[in-house]
């Protein structure tokens, strides 16, 4: 949305915020990270807004 508004030039109030998705069973992790990863190699523009965290650093980025 950011790059889209200054692109073309779009005058507005845009808040930007985080949102966290978090999955408890390590096969439904697996998958998730194989779409992002396939996603990350097929140069989708959105992508570059999401970052997979594994489990080592899940409590740090998402802890007030």
């Amino acid at each position: 949305m950011k790059g889209t508004a200054k692109k073309e030039g779009i005058d507005c109030d845009l808040l930007l915020g985080r949102m966290y998705g978090v999955y408890v069973d390590q096969q439904q992790a697996d998958e998730v990270k194989g779409i992002y990863k396939r996603q990350l190699e097929g140069g989708l523009d959105y992508i570059q807004d999401v970052m997979f965290v594994g489990e080592k650093y899940a409590e740090r980025v998402s802890l007030p």
